[in-house]
């Protein structure tokens, strides 16, 4: 098991907090991650929805 990749709640936990506006380092600290984490997180779902 890749040991980098989260798993599937804490990933739709964070869309759902960035979605609602909170700031990456608060996600960070309410999920348990770090903030580069969330930060990578982020850029995927942006580059999600521009396809």
């Amino acid at each position: 098991m890749n040991t980098r990749t989260l798993e599937h709640a804490k990933v739709m936990r964070i869309e759902r907090l960035l979605r609602e506006g909170f700031s990456m380092r608060k996600v960070a600290r309410v999920v348990g991650a770090s903030f580069n984490t969330i930060a990578r997180y982020k850029r995927l779902l942006l580059d999600e929805e521009k396809h």
